[in-house]
């Protein structure tokens, strides 16, 4: 039962360090600005970085209710 827990944390963090790599993209912040997000430059690469660690605390089980929060 531990190592179905394991997988299944290393899985659900997956999904969001995966995905926190487009939000560095100027596709993603030029596709925010047009759907009018306020300081897409600013805030799509901070919210990359806030999945990115939000991500590794939960796949590393340090902190993780901080990093579940920041999910």
């Amino acid at each position: 039962m531990k190592y179905a827990v394991l997988a299944g944390r290393q899985l659900f963090s997956l999904i969001f360090i995966i995905s926190s790599a487009r939000h560095f993209s100027s596709q993603a912040i030029a596709l925010a600005g047009a759907h009018g997000v306020p300081l897409p430059d600013l805030l799509v690469p901070v919210s990359g970085i806030i999945a990115l660690l939000g991500g590794l605390s939960v796949l590393l089980g340090f902190q993780t209710r901080v990093g579940a929060c920041l999910l």
